[in-house]
């Protein structure tokens, strides 16, 4: 049986990062704040590139040569 790698892609770990990040929150005396409240364009971006770079990374690895 041939032994599995246990490299991770880029994009996937590409993918997480910009998720987390997007959907990070600050926690304060006030409450929870979202990182991006004033700039909500930067966490959707964010958002989005995280999207992009999972789909990459899984349209890869389904289409990947044995």
């Amino acid at each position: 049986m041939p032994a599995q790698s246990t490299r991770r892609s880029p994009l996937l770990v590409g993918a997480i990062l910009a998720a987390f990040l997007s959907v990070g929150f600050n926690v304060t005396d006030d409450g929870a704040q979202w990182f991006w409240a004033e700039v909500p364009w930067t966490g959707a971006l964010l958002a989005g590139l995280g999207v992009v770079l999972g789909v990459l990374h899984f349209s890869r690895r389904t289409h990947a040569k044995p």
